[in-house]
């Protein structure tokens, strides 16, 4: 357990500028590097400004929103939780409970849809639900879509398990056909799912 620094924990440098460290039992551990510490500074500097406008948006389009929420399900959800992916030819955007899939000039490929369609006729029907906190996140490395939400029964449940609910695509179109995935968390419930991918590795954090 950390404890409080004491006097005997500060050191100062010759610019009369002390380090605090954490009180830690044993001797200390070897230093690797004695190099000046460029993040250290003991003035202002002044920043270089680059004259000219900030280049424009490639594009410029109304995605998805809290609204579409509503007209599928007769109420929005707050806060919507959006969030999106950009491929080589496709935006995919999703809502809490809705996505949708847009060209990248804007054009409507797929209209704003239930996130659950996904599994339907899956075998973890929980993942049917309109449940949220989607993740949608296009692999570049294998030009695949990742889509994703959680699953809610379990918090009405002390028996019901918590998945989260994952489907990639077949090809690098987003409107197409997926593999179907739910892993589950047990008891505990998998708020704020993440994702991070790797060349044959796919890895979630929750």
């Amino acid at each position: 357990m950390a404890t409080a620094a004491t006097a005997a924990a500060l050191t100062t440098d010759a610019d009369g500028v002390a380090e605090v460290r954490v009180e830690r039992d044993g001797p200390e551990g070897p230093k690797h590097g004695t190099g000046v510490d460029r993040a250290q500074q003991s003035a202002a500097g002044t920043a270089t400004l680059i004259p000219g406008d900030p280049a424009p948006p490639l594009a410029n389009f109304e995605g998805i929103s809290n609204n579409d929420n509503f007209n599928i399900f007769g109420g929005r959800v707050n806060p919507p939780d959006p969030v999106g992916a950009v491929g080589p030819n496709h935006y995919v955007e999703m809502v809490n409970l809705a996505f949708a899939v847009y060209s990248k000039t804007g054009a409507v490929l797929l209209p704003p849809t239930d996130i659950g369609a996904l599994w339907a006729g899956f075998a973890i029907d929980d993942c049917t639900d309109p449940s949220g906190d989607p993740i949608v996140v296009y692999d570049h490395l294998s030009n695949r879509w990742i889509l994703s939400q959680f699953t809610t029964r379990g918090l009405s449940s002390t028996t019901e398990p918590f998945y989260n609910c994952v489907a990639i695509s077949v090809t690098g179109d987003p409107t197409g056909a997926y593999y179907r995935y739910a892993f589950t968390t047990g008891v505990n419930f998998p708020d704020y799912p993440k994702y991070g991918l790797w060349t044959d590795t796919y890895v979630i954090t929750t």
